[in-house]
């Protein structure tokens, strides 16, 4: 499935490394970290890049439902 040019898309609101966390040597998907959003919201740790990548869709709509 590509995902490029899905519509998904808002300006500021990127997922930093698509969920994945940098353990000091690597960029990770597993283990407990929070999902960290361009705009600087935090999510609470999260076990996985794809709970990481849920919780970033969820932020996204919360802003878009806000936006005049």
């Amino acid at each position: 499935m590509n995902r490029i040019g899905n519509g998904n898309r808002l300006a500021g609101h990127g997922l930093r490394h698509e969920g994945r966390y940098w353990t000091g040597f690597r960029y990770v998907s597993g283990g407990m970290a929070p999902g960290v959003c361009e705009c600087g919201t935090k999510s609470d740790p999260l076990p996985s890049a794809a709970a990481r990548q849920r919780w970033h869709r969820e932020h996204k709509n919360k802003i878009r439902k806000e936006q005049p």
